[in-house]
């Protein structure tokens, strides 16, 4: 007990032990039918006659490269955001397989055709 309690004890009183801090209890949420976490989606989705455009855009060259990287760093719908995005993902993923196939096929050309020249050349 410190020296402030002690000199404000009344004549007779004993000195109260601590006691714990008390906490209270938040009541449980009630839910409505949908937990209050649940994101609301506002967006209106992209229309079929969109998704045609865009997928005849697709097909036009240097154009579709060009609007998959508008679409991807543009504020429009996220829908067609995320598309986008996959679309350079798997477009880049296929770039470098294409480039790993032409070099290790390649190399493998030019191996062969050299050991077929050296051939050839005893010929001559």
């Amino acid at each position: 007990m410190d020296e402030f309690q002690q000199n404000n004890l009344a004549e007779g009183e004993a000195p109260k032990a601590p006691t714990a801090p008390t906490f209270e209890r938040e009541a449980a949420p009630s839910y409505n039918g949908t937990p209050s976490n649940t994101p609301v989606y506002t967006e209106e989705p992209v229309s079929l006659g969109t998704w045609i455009g865009i997928l005849l855009l697709g097909l036009v060259p240097c154009v579709n490269l060009i609007m998959l990287f508008v679409w991807d760093f543009s504020e429009g719908k996220k829908s067609r955001q995320n598309w986008a995005r996959a679309a350079l993902i798997v477009g880049a993923i296929v770039f470098v397989l294409y480039i790993v196939f032409i070099l290790t096929f390649g190399a493998a050309f030019v191996a062969s055709m050299s050991s077929n020249l050296s051939e050839l050349q005893g010929y001559m």
